[in-house]
């Protein structure tokens, strides 16, 4: 921990709060660009003065610097990312996709860039859609089409994922649905890195389903050594993911780190003098950017690629270089180069795990020794994995609102394993892009892959270790990083301060606990759901909510997400309820079992589709101040509905459209 006291530690902090900064509160270049150029001159500039012996102000200035340059980074880039779309009207458009995402349901998706035909103008990045049999539309090849684009929708329901966001973050602010008969592809190709690693990547995916390999073997293949996941199986996906070893299916630190190692021992026999290391030092890099080529450059492959490749230069350049300074000096160059990598989770995950290893595995060894190199053997692989687990359990709790005491057993048994199938995958994938692949390392690989998902498979079973659907917030997630940081100080330094800093942390918790459960205590809401197939009302009083709805098979992914964003601690399910009051606001649920009672004091009015009485006479004589439609209510009764209110001056919520309302 002593490597995190040092200047460049320090200096990394800071760009990293100027990045956010720059997201948050956009500061004007014309204001940051001066005043870093002052601080450049104050810190590294031969400024003395009488009150600064100490170099104080100096070092200030330098991580004022630091934070200002990062946010620099931030406002260039953003200033890059225009949008210039119309989403009222339709218009001829140019579209190049450039990256090939996970399949929806039934669709193909891409990232595309998106031009305007006639003035040849960049209107902004965007998801496209087609038909999953459509293999017209692919990497690099463009499509002409006359089309209307439309807006990136936020989370319909409440707890849910924004995935809006999530596009915005990346650059993506609108999509686009593309029919078969609705567009025409160049004959030339926009050709560039992405456009010939696809290529390959296809002459790999055609030569593999040619082989005898399973639909699910080719998927594993596809996804483990080319980061391609289209093809995964959503079953195989669970099991990964609930044995906690989700990690594997995505070309990862972990992968480039095998390969690495494997290339390591075989180059490990040559001359070890400074000619041949510096050629061993390139034939390195060269495989692990060719990796990165076939893979098709994409985010998490080139972090993985970028971080391990830095870490490489420093090792051969200088053996005594700290790796803890090489790893935050790579984050620092991959940041500045694409400051929206921060929000990214894979990266905050691979930048937390691999530092986590490099403090802590050190010293979760020394706590056991064996004279047996076996038993070291599992000891460091149980060290790596614990520590990794340490540093990035918050952020997996706080991501996916899960975790699994599973990792450790399912990291003993898979890594060991997953260096075998990663050296067989990898010569099969080279095999298939330029034949297929002969039938009998078809049948060893099927069987070291076949293998590897039984024990997931098995391991997944024992579902009782794995805790879901935990509610757990930004500031616990915060906390609990700055908790564990004191609490590694203290144990290895011994100082009280750190102790007494453990003991603030932990009162903090109880005081945030504290304060949600006053604001709960004071909590009575009515939340109408977003859900087409039956409505779901649910009544919350303090922490504790009621569900009401007809189909309860289908609600529990939606009330998951509900429970871990209003901190329900008990809900249960009730039969249907027509009349709520809710601070004093008098709500009527109008369904299929109304009975039509005196409505004249009734404030709010929830509709669905199966109402069996005329809601136009409802509403003209009742009066009420709001009418919510739930989201199952067709689209012409919708308008009625609309226009009823419209014509009395009421107020209308439409659950279809808006999404999710809660009346409080």
């Amino acid at each position: 921990m002593n490597q995190l006291q040092f200047p460049i530690s320090k200096t990394a902090v800071a760009f990293l709060i100027g990045i956010v900064l720059g997201f948050f509160c956009a500061i004007p270049l014309l204001l940051l660009v001066p005043a870093s150029l002052l601080l450049c001159w104050f810190s590294v500039g031969k400024f003395r003065s009488a009150f600064d012996t100490r170099g104080t102000f100096r070092s200030l200035a330098m991580y004022f610097l630091a934070l200002f340059c990062g946010a620099i980074c931030t406002g260039l880039y953003s200033r890059n990312q225009v949008s210039n779309f119309q989403f009222n009207k339709p218009e001829h458009v140019l579209i190049k996709p450039f990256e090939r995402l996970r399949n929806s349901s039934n669709n193909k998706r891409f990232y595309a860039k998106v031009y305007r035909t006639k003035e040849k103008a960049y209107l902004g990045n965007a998801v496209v859609y087609v038909s999953e049999a459509d293999t017209a539309v692919a990497i690099g090849r463009i499509v002409h089409t006359y089309g209307r684009f439309s807006k990136l929708q936020p989370p319909k329901n409440p707890g849910a994922f924004d995935y809006k966001a999530y596009l915005n973050r990346k650059g993506i602010s609108a999509q686009i649905y593309l029919n078969r008969c609705a567009y025409t592809t160049a004959r030339s190709t926009d050709w560039s890195i992405r456009t010939v690693a696809e290529s390959w990547r296809n002459t790999a995916e055609q030569n593999l389903s040619r082989s005898q390999l399973s639909a699910n073997v080719q998927a594993m293949l596809m996804a483990l050594v080319l980061g391609q996941q289209q093809g995964m199986s959503d079953n195989v996906t669970e099991e990964y993911r609930v044995a906690g070893a989700v990690h594997i299916l995505s070309v990862s630190g972990l992968h480039i780190g095998i390969l690495v190692l494997c290339m390591y021992a075989f180059l490990n026999k040559l001359p070890n003098t400074p000619a041949w290391r510096f050629g061993k030092l390139l034939t390195l890099l060269l495989i692990l950017w060719l990796f990165a080529f076939l893979a098709g450059f994409g985010p998490s492959v080139v972090r993985s690629v970028f971080m391990v490749s830095f870490v490489l230069i420093g090792k051969f350049i200088n053996r005594k270089t700290n790796s803890i300074h090489t790893l935050i000096a790579s984050a620092v160059i991959l940041l500045a180069i694409h400051p929206v990598y921060l929000f990214d989770v894979g990266f905050q995950l691979s930048y937390l795990s691999l530092l986590s290893i490099l403090i802590l595995q050190p010293r979760f060894s020394s706590l056991f020794e064996s004279k047996f190199r076996i038993v070291n053997y599992f000891r460091d692989l149980m060290s790596v994995s614990l520590a990794a687990q340490l540093g990035t359990a918050p952020l997996t709790v706080l991501y996916f609102h899960q975790f699994s005491f599973l990792f450790l057993i399912s990291n003993l048994i898979l890594i060991p394993v997953l260096g075998i199938v990663m050296i067989a995958a990898t010569l099969a994938v080279m095999i298939s892009l330029f034949t297929v692949i002969p039938d009998f390392y078809a049948k060893v690989v099927s069987f070291l892959i076949d293998g590897m998902n039984s024990c997931v498979a098995f391991l997944s079973d024992f579902r009782q270790l794995v805790f879901e659907n935990i509610s757990f917030s930004g500031w616990q997630c915060l906390l609990t990083y700055f908790l564990l940081v004191f609490l590694i100080l203290y144990c290895i330094t011994r100082r009280y301060k750190y102790l007494y800093a453990v003991g603030v942390m932990l009162l903090s918790f109880q005081v945030g606990s504290l304060a949600e459960k006053l604001i709960l205590s004071d909590t009575h809401t009515l939340t109408v759901v977003y859900q087409r197939s039956a409505p779901i009302l649910i009544e919350q009083k303090n922490d504790r909510a009621t569900v009401f709805t007809a189909k309860r098979s289908t609600s529990q992914s939606v009330l998951n997400d509900y429970v871990r964003q209003a901190k329900v601690r008990d809900w249960s399910f009730a039969s249907s309820k027509h009349y709520f009051r809710v601070k004093g606001k008098q709500l009527v649920y109008v369904d299929t079992n109304f009975v039509d009672e005196s409505l004249r004091n009734a404030h709010i009015f929830i509709l669905n589709k199966a109402a069996r009485i005329n809601v136009q006479r409802l509403i003209e004589q009742y009066q009420p101040e709001y009418v919510v439609a739930c989201a199952d209510v067709p689209l012409y009764l919708e308008r009625m509905w609309k226009e009823s209110c419209s014509a009395n001056r009421i107020r209308f919520y439409s659950v279809r459209e808006r999404g999710a309302i809660t009346i409080k």
